[in-house]
């Protein structure tokens, strides 16, 4: 959510339109990929909007992937695992929403983060798409 703003919506291009006080913020749409044997491979994705105004994100369907919040870091990566070794690959939402505390899938397949930032703390569900 964003505080103090209007009716969020997103445009037809994919970018979130934040109304607030008079003014309009635009947030790009994500652009996510995954590298796959050294190719960076796109991966659909697409904001959100929750009927209580809730901003998400739907993402395509990864493969072979571990998820991993970062406190100190503010970001979400993504490691694959071969073996014994894990590499990490992607970083997400790169101090978008502060201190992320865990990453966990939920029984819908959505990957669920929460915050840890002291105030206004929040849980953030990532939708995959099939």
């Amino acid at each position: 959510r964003y505080s103090g703003a209007g009716a969020l919506r997103i445009a037809e291009d994919g970018t979130l339109v934040i109304p607030v006080r008079g003014q309009t913020l635009r947030e790009q749409a994500p652009t996510l990929y995954q590298d796959k044997r050294g190719q960076r491979v796109p991966v659909e994705g697409r904001f959100t909007l929750g009927e209580d105004g809730t901003v998400g994100f739907l993402v395509g369907a990864y493969d072979g992937s571990l998820f991993v919040a970062t406190l100190k870091e503010t970001d979400l990566r993504r490691f694959t695992i071969a073996g014994a070794v894990a590499t990490q690959r992607d970083v997400f939402f790169n101090g978008i929403y502060g201190r992320l505390r865990t990453a966990r899938q939920g029984p819908d397949g959505s990957l669920y983060l929460t915050t840890s930032n002291g105030a206004g703390d929040q849980v953030i569900r990532i939708t995959p798409t099939q």
